[in-house]
């Protein structure tokens, strides 16, 4: 797996889109987001920029040359461990702790 398409499953996973939803929002089909996902095949950069949109990052975050925030690898790899209703918790605390603003930057 390259760094891509690891960093588009994480992001795409923690935004709650399965692949169908990921790529009716993107205008493609399931399996062009499940090649990209297993590096079979690489975004064009229109399509890049369009999937850095939909998932509130900048390209370069896609592509490695930044970083979500400081710590978000680590907190990524924490992520990818929980089962599904881990997942489902996490996910819902963050978009609650996103909602107030003492904990917004």
């Amino acid at each position: 797996m390259s760094y891509f398409s690891e960093k588009l499953k994480t992001l795409r996973t923690l935004n709650g889109l399965t692949q169908d939803q990921f790529a009716k929002k993107l205008g493609l089909s399931r399996s062009a987001i499940g090649m990209y996902e297993t590096a079979e095949r690489e975004p064009d950069f229109g399509t890049l920029e369009r999937i850095s949109s939909i998932l509130n990052v900048d390209p370069g975050t896609l592509i490695g040359e930044s970083k979500i925030c400081k710590g978000a690898d680590e907190l990524i790899s924490l992520y990818q461990k929980l089962n599904s209703k881990g997942k489902s918790e996490a996910r819902k605390l963050i978009l609650n702790l996103s909602k107030t603003s003492k904990y917004l930057a």
